[in-house]
Formats: structure tokens, C-alpha cells, sequence
């Protein structure tokens, strides 16, 4: 935000009209997941077996949410990159 009020006029208004279109299709999103219409849901588990034990079991899956993406891309690559194999890990 600070590098958007500093920038220049043009790319400050380009930046600002994406963080708003970023903000309403995160909405939405979150609307069709968790309102009344239910659309998208809340995690999609694949459909797997590991070891005889399915991916539902073992609580593997993807969940839909638009704050996570938004922290990866504040991250950036390496960060995400660095917490994906993180949770891949046995956790001994």
C-alpha cells in the first residue's frame, strides 16, 4: 500500500483498480464457499489411497480460500515454496 501511494498517478490507479477487483472476487468467492448457495466447497480431497488409507483420512487435500492466496503472494515464490515442502514433511 505505501509503494502505491508513492508510485506515480497512472500505475497508482492501475494498482489501486486491482486491489479493489482483487478484494471483490475474493468476496465472491467466499460467498459461493461459504453462503447460501454453496457452490464451491471447502476443501477438495483427491481421490487417493495411501498405504489402504483414503486422502480423506489423512486430511489431504486443497482448501479453497482467498486469504491463503493472497499470503502467497505476498510471500513470494520461495516463501510459499518453502512452506509447501514444510507441510509435505512426516513431522517427526
Amino acid at each position: 500500500m505505501i509503494e502505491t501511494i508513492h508510485a506515480a498517478r497512472a500505475s497508482a490507479i492501475h494498482r489501486a483498480r486491482l486491489l479493489g477487483v482483487a478484494g471483490v472476487a475474493s468476496m465472491y468467492v467466499a460467498w459461493f464457499r461459504d453462503g447460501p448457495p454453496g457452490l464451491i466447497p471447502q476443501m477438495w480431497v483427491p481421490a487417493i489411497t495411501i498405504g489402504g488409507m483414503t486422502a480423506a483420512s489423512l486430511s489431504i487435500g486443497v482448501s479453497w480460500s482467498p486469504l491463503l492466496a493472497s499470503t502467497g503472494v505476498l510471500m513470494g515464490v520461495r516463501g510459499a515454496i518453502s512452506m509447501l515442502l514444510g507441510s509435505c514433511s512426516p513431522g517427526w
